[in-house]
């Protein structure tokens, strides 16, 4: 029981940086730019290969024969970039996923009900459900609210984040297209596209205001 209710909680994790598909995914290389300003969240994409690779390694650590049924996530809020350097964000990401949990995983033969019972407490802001006998198909989706402070920092096409609210700092590659920011995680290994460019894994989009 709570052996399958790791599995699923790993995932969401893994999530939280990125999900779905869309058809202009990993067209956009870095190409710095002006971030000034107030920008609108809007779709957020991945390399499908990369982020279906990312969730079933999770889930294979734990149960080598689990499946990804399907992934997607979208955003919205704003964040802020000022021209002191100071950063703001409130951003609320929507994700929902699917997997199937083979029976040979779920040795405690817990219920699917239950497994979806326990998830439903386990994580906040969510909704599990999750369906069959023995192995369980499961569908988990939640709405995981960030709200953060502090200051950003450009070096070439990089930019970085520093939060006043938890400490951490993170740094991800970025393109300003007319009024559009590209927030990217790149392949950093030899991965290259069919033109010689870099792979995108993940795409966040924000619209200026």
């Amino acid at each position: 029981m709570i052996r399958l209710a790791t599995i699923t909680l790993l995932a969401v994790s893994m999530l939280s940086c990125g999900g779905g598909g869309s058809g202009s995914c990993g067209k956009v290389e870095p190409c710095g730019g002006a971030v000034v300003g107030t920008w609108k969240a809007g779709p957020t994409c991945a390399n499908n290969a990369f982020i279906t690779m990312s969730f079933e390694q999770g889930l294979m650590d734990t149960c080598p024969t689990a499946t990804v049924g399907g992934i997607r996530v979208s955003q919205s809020g704003t964040v802020t970039l000022g021209a002191d350097l100071s950063y703001s964000a409130s951003i609320v990401d929507d994700t929902s996923v699917s997997f199937t949990i083979p029976a040979s995983c779920n040795t405690s033969g817990a219920s699917c009900s239950v497994l979806a019972a326990y998830l439903q407490e386990s994580v906040s802001g969510g909704t599990a459900s999750c369906t069959g006998l023995g192995g369980c198909t499961c569908t988990l989706s939640m709405s995981q609210p960030q709200s953060d402070t502090g200051t950003y920092s450009i070096s070439g096409n990089s930019i970085t984040i520093n939060s006043a609210t938890n400490g951490s700092t993170g740094t991800e590659d970025y393109c300003v297209q007319g009024n559009t920011l590209h927030l990217l995680q790149v392949d950093t290994t030899t991965n290259m596209g069919p033109m010689g460019q870099a792979t995108i894994d993940t795409d966040e989009t924000f619209t200026r205001q």
